[in-house]
Order: C-alpha cells, then sequence, then structure tokens
C-alpha cells in the first residue's frame, strides 16, 4: 500500500501529490492500482518515477499472465545452437555402426543443420547388436526400425557392407551422398542392397533433424521459458531485475 505521505517523503513534485489527490482521494492506494491510472492517462513521466521509486519485486508466479508471458520473453531461444545434443547423436551413431567425422581436431562433430533437414558425413559398417543395444538404450520405434533394416541387408551379404556418407557443403540440397560397398569384393554389384542402406543411412539423417526440431521447439515452449524465468525476479510489469 502507497500513502500520500510516503509519497512525500520520497519527493514527489507537488503537481505529482494533486494529482494523487485527485485520482486516490482516500489517501492511499496499491501500487498496481496507481500503476494502471498513470497508464490509462498517459502520464509516461509520473510512470517512470513511481516504477524507479518503487522497484517492487516479484516472483515469476506473483506476475499476472501478461506479465509472466513478458517474463518469458526474456528466455526464448532466437537461434537454437545445436552442437548441444552433438555428444548423444554421435553416441546413437556409433550404436548403428555409424562413425560420425570430426573437424577442428576432432571437437565438432559434422553436422549441419538449416532447422528443419540435418546432413551428416562419416562413415558406416556393421554393428554386432545394434538392434538390441538401440533398443536398450534409446527406445526410440524409429532407431529401432533403422537398426534392424541395416541388420537384414547386412544379414544376406555376410555383414561385409560398408558405406562412407557425405554432403555438399552450402548447398540448397539436404540430402546425404552414401557410397556402398563390399568390404571384401569392392567391385560387386549389390542391386537392392545398396539403395537400402542408402535410404537407412538417409533416414538417419532426418531422425537428426526431427530430434533437433524437438530439441528447439521444448526450449521454446511455455513450460521450459517459465522453468527458467522462476529463477529470477522481476517488476509488476514482467520486466527482467538485474
Amino acid at each position: 500500500m502507497i500513502t500520500r505521505s510516503e509519497l512525500e517523503e520520497k519527493g514527489a513534485c507537488d503537481a505529482g501529490l494533486a494529482w494523487f489527490d485527485k485520482n486516490f482521494p482516500a489517501g492511499s492506494a496499491e501500487y498496481e492500482e496507481i500503476h494502471q491510472e498513470l497508464e490509462e492517462q498517459g502520464l509516461d513521466g509520473y510512470l517512470y518515477w513511481l516504477e524507479t521509486e518503487y522497484r517492487l519485486v516479484y516472483t515469476y508466479d506473483e506476475l499476472s499472465p501478461s506479465a509472466q508471458e513478458r517474463a518469458r520473453e526474456y528466455f526464448a531461444v532466437d537461434e537454437f545452437d545445436h552442437s548441444c545434443l552433438l555428444e548423444d547423436i554421435d553416441a546413437i551413431a556409433r550404436l548403428l555402426g555409424i562413425t560420425l567425422n570430426s573437424t577442428r581436431g576432432g571437437v565438432y562433430i559434422d553436422v549441419e543443420w538449416d532447422g528443419e533437414d540435418a546432413t551428416y558425413s562419416g562413415y558406416y559398417e556393421y554393428a554386432k547388436n545394434a538392434v538390441k543395444k538401440v533398443e536398450q538404450e534409446t527406445k526410440d520405434p524409429e532407431l529401432v526400425r533403422i537398426a534392424k533394416e541395416l541388420r537384414d541387408v547386412q544379414r544376406p551379404n555376410f555383414y561385409r557392407l560398408q558405406a562412407s556418407i557425405s554432403y555438399k557443403r552450402w548447398s540448397r540440397s539436404r540430402s546425404i551422398i552414401v557410397s556402398v560397398e563390399d568390404a571384401l569384393y569392392p567391385y560387386r554389384s549389390l542391386g537392392e542392397y545398396e539403395e537400402r542402406i542408402k535410404q537407412a543411412l538417409e533416414d538417419f539423417g532426418y531422425w537428426i533433424g526431427s530430434r533437433l526440431r524437438s530439441q528447439e521447439e521444448f526450449e521454446n515452449s511455455e513450460e521450459a521459458l517459465a522453468e527458467q524465468a522462476r529463477e529470477f525476479s522481476y517488476d509488476v510489469d514482467g520486466n527482467f531485475l538485474e
């Protein structure tokens, strides 16, 4: 509660006190009431003084819905940094038998993402017990399907198929380039098996893109942003208080 005498003690000008007397003849009012009345009357100078002198501190959950929305805006992700998931993607790729290339001294995993589709480079060979490992460690039905497809193609080829994976950098096409061969007989025609390997490795690229999109959507979800916002304090309008 703000009283007239309190305003005088804070050094409010005569015109400001006169305005307060006119609008709040009872001699006191809640901060929110005064703030709203100043906003409605367009008295920006008085509003600035009030906000400066009464820098009231609110938790996120104490804010109004509109102020909460403003608070969440401070934590919204404009450009999602997909590098935070590259280690997880690399680990999953290894379960499938895919070794992703790395750059910059082995620090950066070679996965490119444009916000929708992902491309990657690396090398594929048969990974023993891949299906079981993927089922146990990811429980992701799409990854399990890819692992089973790779296994089913490898089985009649005595588990000798291998592939190099690349893509055209800076190209508008987000598709990968896959070259498949039999490790023992490099020039043997592979027929449908070659196409199935290519498709499975492309599907893994689609899975990477989907995983990154899901993470970006989660980080910008109301729930995730609110969770971050709860760690800080705000003024009545949801402005971040440093």
